[in-house]
């Protein structure tokens, strides 16, 4: 799941995997990191699990969910990206049994 959603956030926002989960300050990096964090929090994971999950202390998940709250009030592009996120379901392969 972890590679899944990480590799749907990004596309969505149009920088790659390593960008999102890296260290970079692009703006729109930055975004996708909000966006992503944001969209966890919406599927009620804590700031701690959300932290873990993206390598970052809890405090910077808090302010990065309150940075994605203030851009999904002016954008309604980036609100529809961050509610697809939250949404989002793995593909579930079923391996037939023999």
């Amino acid at each position: 799941m972890r590679s899944e959603i990480i590799t749907l956030c990004a596309k969505m926002f149009g920088v790659t995997p390593k960008d999102l989960m890296g260290t970079g300050r692009a703006n729109r990096v930055i975004q996708a990191r909000f966006a992503l964090c944001a969209a966890l929090r919406m599927r009620g994971w804590s700031y701690p699990r959300i932290g873990a999950f993206m390598r970052r202390d809890h405090t910077t998940i808090m302010h990065a969910v309150k940075r994605a709250e203030y851009i999904m009030e002016r954008s309604r592009e980036y609100e529809e990206k961050v509610e697809t996120l939250s949404m989002w379901q793995p593909e579930i392969v079923k391996v037939s049994e023999r």
